[in-house]
C-alpha cells in the first residue's frame, strides 16, 4: 500500500507530464477535417468567435494539461490533432488562410467546431505541403494505415498511367526527395533491405493524407 502511495506522489510532483501520451493521425480518417493546413501551438492560447479580443470567447487551452482544457461552451475537448507533450509539439488544423494577425481554426478534433485566435509567428503556419516536405525529408515518413498494400507502388512520373518502377512490401522508413502537386519523390527503406526510388501519391485528390511524417526524430 506504501508503494502505491510513493508512486502516486511521485507522478503528483512529476506533474502530468508523467501520464501524458503523444497523439498523432494513424490514418487518413484520424484528421476529421483537413482545412487547408497546420498550425503548431507553443503556448496557451483563448479561441474567439470573431477575430477580436472584445468578440465572444470560446475557449482557453493550455499546453500544460491538453487532456482536460477548459472550455467554456463546450466542455472538456482538445484542439490537438498532434500531441507530443515530451517535444512540446502540438498542433490543430486551420480552417482559411490568415488575416492579419488572426488564423481561424479547428478548436476541436471531431472538426466541426470554428473560432480564431491570434496569430503569433506567421513561420508557425504551414500548409499540408510544406508541412509534410519540412517534417518529411527532416524525419522520415509513414504510409497512414488505411492505405491498401496493393497501392503500394513507385511510378516514373507524378501519373498512375506512368511506368510502374518498383514496389515494396514492409516500408521500414520513407524519405521525401521532392514534391509536386499531390506526388512525392521518395525513397523507401524495403524490409530494411533494399532502397527504391519513385514516385507515390501523398494526399488523394479530396485532400486526404496517405503520408504522415515521423514526428520524433529518427535520423
Amino acid at each position: 500500500m506504501k508503494k502505491i502511495i510513493l508512486i502516486a506522489v511521485i507522478l503528483c510532483v512529476g506533474g502530468l507530464s508523467a501520464l501524458a501520451i503523444d497523439v498523432v493521425p494513424s490514418s487518413s480518417k484520424s484528421i476529421k477535417n483537413y482545412g487547408i493546413g497546420i498550425l503548431k501551438i507553443e503556448q496557451p492560447f483563448d479561441v474567439y468567435a470573431e477575430p477580436n479580443e472584445k468578440s465572444k470567447k470560446l475557449g482557453h487551452f493550455s499546453l500544460q494539461n491538453t487532456k482536460s482544457a477548459i472550455i467554456e461552451t463546450t466542455g472538456q475537448i482538445t484542439p490537438f490533432i498532434i500531441e507530443i507533450p515530451s517535444q512540446k509539439d502540438y498542433f490543430v488544423t486551420i480552417y482559411e488562410y490568415p488575416s492579419e494577425n488572426w488564423i481561424k481554426i479547428y478548436y476541436n478534433r471531431k472538426g466541426d467546431e470554428t473560432g480564431w485566435i491570434k496569430l503569433k509567428d506567421k513561420r508557425s503556419f504551414m500548409t499540408w505541403k510544406e508541412f509534410l516536405y519540412k517534417y518529411g525529408k527532416n524525419n522520415g515518413l509513414r504510409i497512414m494505415r488505411d492505405v491498401p498494400t496493393e497501392e503500394f507502388k513507385l511510378y516514373a512520373k507524378t501519373s498512375e498511367e506512368s511506368k510502374v518502377v518498383d514496389e515494396f512490401i514492409y516500408p521500414e522508413y520513407i524519405v521525401c526527395r521532392m514534391i509536386q502537386g499531390n506526388w512525392m519523390l521518395i525513397t523507401v527503406s524495403d524490409s530494411g533491405k533494399e532502397y527504391k526510388t519513385g514516385w507515390f501519391k501523398w494526399r488523394n485528390p479530396d485532400g486526404k493524407l496517405r503520408l504522415f511524417p515521423n514526428m520524433k526524430e529518427k535520423f
